[in-house]
């Protein structure tokens, strides 16, 4: 082992980060940084390291996100076992900040996808339920993530029963956080990724809420159950347009196996206007469940919500009563009965 400086030059496999972590092989990699896998000298804890590259330094937004990043995960981490811990987050000599979370085993939602492409719907339901329950502690404290798409949900194996998966909800460096003022994004700058990306990302200085997440598991539930992202593959500006403008194919076009109502659900999760959308992930993820479960109870809940001014979708026309023949058996056999007294009484 070779102890290096409290800094980011030169960062290798074998090199004792801060001079405690040894620092052992790149697990991600991307834009803002880079992440290790890395194990304490002294408590052999295993954890992941976040860095960000030294060019980014020179963008105070990215800054400012990478600190509320590090503040937002450490605060959720220990409000939800779905979230990824922070177990601190600091900055070396050179400037340079760096997150030190929790070391998770498993793969991204993205990794499986590329395998099994097309999911069981049950196991949709198992994937979408924790994850909207990470979300949904999120929302309640003020929190849009943004940026919710598969290689963002991370599939661990169940600690209580290894045959199960475990989800964990990762990376929040791109947050709202609804209680501040002020938005610290570049005017003009993406943030997110398009085919994930609600119509009102995408829409310069439109209000943003915890639906923009909403929709964005709606997106992740159309790929797995469909093998297909909804809004098409091709350059971002054209996946931006069908975004803003197109509905995906509907879902049971590519998949005939899936019920009827998943088409209506899936238009609850996809509408372009907020307010057509389910009102919460919870909402979503308990009407995906009865869905599966009990499709025609799920149909109530396909369509938007009273007071939008979209026109609720008709639920399926009652099949037509059918009628016991019973009472008609008894009045005849009555009526013969009748007949066969008055024969009696005229002989």
């Amino acid at each position: 082992m070779k102890p290096i400086p409290a800094s980011s030059a030169g960062l290798t496999a074998g090199l004792v980060f801060d001079n405690r972590y040894l620092l052992e092989e790149v697990i991600g990699y991307g834009g803002m940084g880079q992440v290790w896998s890395a194990t304490h000298v002294t408590t052999r804890q295993n954890v992941a390291i976040k860095v960000l590259h030294e060019n980014v330094l020179r963008e105070e937004d990215a800054r400012v996100r990478f600190v509320r990043e590090a503040r937002v995960m450490e605060s959720l981490g220990d409000m939800s076992r779905h979230i990824t811990r922070v177990l601190e987050y600091g900055v070396l000599s050179d400037g340079v900040p760096y997150l030190i979370m929790e070391r998770l085993n498993g793969e991204g939602l993205d990794v499986l996808l590329k395998r099994e492409k097309v999911l069981p719907l049950p196991r949709i339901v198992d994937i979408v339920g924790q994850l909207c329950k990470a979300l949904a502690v999120t929302h309640a404290e003020g929190i849009i993530h943004r940026d919710i798409k598969p290689p963002n949900v991370f599939l661990c194996p169940d600690p209580s029963d290894p045959t199960k998966t475990f989800v964990k909800l990762l990376d929040f460096g791109v947050v709202k956080v609804l209680a501040e003022a002020g938005e610290t994004t570049l005017q003009g700058q993406l943030i997110g990724t398009p085919n994930y990306m609600s119509p009102e990302q995408l829409t310069p200085k439109a209000s943003i809420d915890h639906r923009a997440d909403v929709f964005a598991v709606g997106a992740i539930i159309y790929r797995c159950a469909t093998g297909r992202v909804a809004f098409g593959k091709g350059t971002p500006q054209e996946m931006i347009q069908r975004v803003l403008h197109e509905m995906p194919p509907p879902a049971t076009s590519i998949n005939p196996a899936l019920p009827a109502e998943f088409d209506p659900f899936l238009g609850r999760c996809l509408a372009k206007r907020p307010e057509e959308r389910f009102q919460s992930v919870r909402e979503l993820a308990d009407t995906l469940r009865l869905l599966v479960e009990d499709p025609a109870a799920a149909w109530v809940y396909m369509s938007p919500p009273a007071d939008s001014t979209t026109t609720r979708p008709s639920a399926p026309p009652p099949a037509a009563p059918t009628r016991s023949p019973l009472p008609w058996v008894l009045l005849a056999v009555l009526i013969l009965g009748g007949l066969l007294a008055v024969a009696l009484r005229v002989r």
